[in-house]
């Protein structure tokens, strides 16, 4: 059987517990890294970094495959556990396509100047985007104070 890629998203088994790769890099010395986080009960949500070739070379180094993986049956009604991992599963993965993710169901308010971003980067006619106006429009009547003597004095 080929190897197992080592990349984002794969899991692996290193110093008896099960991780989550997060990101792959190269130390100074050249050698490869791997930022991980724990999916083993005790190690739930832990972020570490480990050398790929220094975790090998102690023989605690192995790319779980999923080929591997041995079915068994979900007991629970209506099948809620499997479906269940299945959207945790999917919620947790990154979109592969260029499409536009707009997450409409955020805990916040929609308010238009939230929105402008979008709408100015949408629009072809550039000469039809809305001037930027002053936060602040003083009363015409209103001048600065002018400065009598020296610097800082009124």
């Amino acid at each position: 059987m080929p190897e197992a890629v080592l990349a984002p998203g794969a899991r692996i088994e290193c110093r008896s517990a099960e991780w989550l790769v997060r990101g792959l890099g190269r130390s100074s010395d050249g050698m490869q890294v791997v930022d991980v986080v724990g999916v083993s009960p005790y190690l739930r949500e832990k972020e570490a970094r480990f050398l790929v070739e220094v975790e090998r070379a102690a023989g605690g180094f192995k790319v779980l495959q999923p080929e591997d993986t041995d079915l068994v049956c979900d007991p629970s009604p209506q099948y809620r556990d499997s479906l269940l991992f299945i959207e945790a599963h999917l919620r947790r993965s990154v979109p592969t396509d260029a499409a536009l993710v707009v997450g409409h169901r955020a805990a916040m308010d929609a308010l238009p100047y939230q929105l402008l971003a979008a709408v100015l980067a949408h629009r072809s006619q550039p000469w039809a985007w809305p001037r930027p106006r002053p936060a602040y429009l003083p009363h015409p009547r209103c001048r600065p104070p002018k400065l009598r003597g020296g610097v800082g004095s009124y």
